[in-house]
């Protein structure tokens, strides 16, 4: 296994004593035929946005999955809060406060909006039955403090893309997560509605939530990260104050050399039918 190509200058020992909320050490996830992580360590502390990136099959969405529950790593330590945990199963995860945003929404669209922001942990009567006004007290609460503007009675299915999204992230709020992990949320949204997801985002960083962001487009990572961990071929290459590095050395990083372009520039010095092909060095973000 190579080593990062760039230290993870910005983890000072006051770091890793203060704010860290989730750590993975040494991760390791195969599949058949191929290597998805490699001794992947990473970490989330509360009131910051960690974005992880790299090009199409890095090992990112095998790690959030991790991070989520949804998978297993073959070797490594989850931490959680300094203990080591072991999470079985999404609901186990969300269970301990981590909840993850997919690309593709998970709400059940026959259901409403109340009762998508407490699956799993609806509030029940004595004899068995859902406490529907408690429980659409409580979503109205949830809907409310996180600015989502629909009425806790809505049919998931019947709200935009845009909304429904803004339903699943205030799940965090509903079950008081700590870690919230987003992964390529913006994929089917349109400029304004990604706007209003970043200031959720920051609304989420602000009340002391850990945020993993992932994303192949690089300026949404400037917009919205405090940290970015770069991954290639399942492996760490390098972890950025997000201030103090910029798109040339991220790009170099997820692709290993700094992409170049070439220009045919015709040349009548050389006759009408010949052309010179120039190269220049070119920092490309993914999806723009």
């Amino acid at each position: 296994m190579n080593g990062p190509e760039v230290s993870s200058r910005d983890s000072s020992p006051s770091a890793e004593a203060d704010g860290v909320v989730m750590r993975v050490e040494g991760i390791r996830k195969s599949f058949p035929g191929v290597v998805a992580l490699n001794g992947v360590s990473f970490d989330l502390c509360a009131g910051e946005v960690h974005a992880l990136c790299g090009e199409n099959g890095a090992g990112e969405s095998t790690l959030m999955k991790i991070l989520a529950g949804s998978q297993a790593p073959d070797a490594g330590v989850l931490l959680f809060k300094g203990r080591p945990a072991v999470l079985s199963s999404p609901l186990e995860a969300k269970e301990k406060g981590i909840l993850l945003i997919h690309q593709e929404i998970s709400l059940v669209p026959e259901l409403s909006v109340a009762e998508n922001l407490f699956l799993g942990s609806l509030p029940l009567l004595s004899f068995g039955q859902v406490d529907r006004k408690t429980l659409l007290r409580r979503a109205q609460e949830v809907l409310e403090s996180n600015d989502v503007g629909v009425s806790p009675n809505a049919i998931a299915g019947e709200l935009s893309i845009a909304k429904r999204q803004m339903v699943e992230i205030a799940r965090a709020s509903a079950f008081q997560c700590e870690v919230v992990i987003f992964d390529e949320p913006t994929a089917s949204l349109t400029e304004t509605e990604a706007e209003a997801l970043f200031e959720t985002i920051q609304r989420l960083r602000h009340q002391g939530v850990a945020i993993a962001y992932i994303s192949h487009k690089i300026k949404e990572i400037f917009r919205v990260s405090d940290r970015v961990t770069v991954l290639r071929d399942g492996e760490v290459r390098g972890t950025l104050r997000t201030r103090g590095t910029n798109e040339d050395e991220v790009t170099r990083l997820m692709i290993g050399r700094t992409r170049t372009a070439i220009s045919i520039v015709r040349s009548d010095a050389l006759g009408p039918r010949c052309c010179v092909l120039k190269t220049y060095p070119f920092p490309v973000s993914r999806g723009m």
